[in-house]
């Protein structure tokens, strides 16, 4: 066993579990296959081998937003159209959610991680080649943004228009499961 990780659930010296999980050194779990590399960890996903560091690789981004009703159904096809191309399209975009508070479905919260900041940046330019970033733009007004994580001083530069909504957080301390 690697000797950087230690408490592997069901790894033996002879056997190696498509996806496990471990305790760092550093005390924060670890999920994926154990790579040859000391302490290595990376998460194999559609075939595609990632390396992780929960904290300081993924990039998180929350969008407030309110819709305006007569934009609403608009709004909701649009969602969908962005949802499916992000889907299609953006490996690196590991989650993606959309909510709608309240009855009337005015007021939005999408949820999004993205496995760095340069897989951030490759969803909002695809999202602006598509037209859908400013399909978006004209049916709903961002409210809040917040964003976590590492960023590249690229993505700060996209953001800048909206450097009066968005607010930037730095990872600290954590993991995720």
């Amino acid at each position: 066993m690697p000797g950087n990780v230690r408490g592997v659930v069901g790894l033996t010296p002879t056997t190696r579990p498509p996806l496990s999980f471990g305790v760092s050194e550093s005390t924060r779990p670890v999920f994926g296959r154990m790579s040859p590399v000391h302490g290595e960890v990376s998460l194999v996903l559609d075939g595609v081998t990632r390396r992780r560091d929960p904290v300081s690789d993924r990039t998180r981004i929350n969008v407030f937003g309110t819709v305006p009703a007569k934009k609403l159904e608009e709004f909701k096809s649009l969602r969908k159209e962005m949802v499916a191309r992000a889907t299609a399209e953006d490996s690196g975009t590991l989650s993606y959610e959309w909510f709608f508070e309240g009855e009337e479905e005015t007021e939005f919260r999408i949820l999004a991680v993205f496995e760095s900041s340069d897989a951030m940046l490759t969803y909002l330019k695809r999202a602006e080649a598509s037209g859908h970033g400013k399909r978006f733009l004209e049916a709903c007004e961002m409210t809040k943004g917040e964003v976590f994580g590492n960023l590249s001083d690229a993505l700060r530069d996209e953001f800048e228009p909206w450097r009066d909504v968005i607010h930037y957080y730095r990872p600290a301390d954590g993991f995720t499961r």
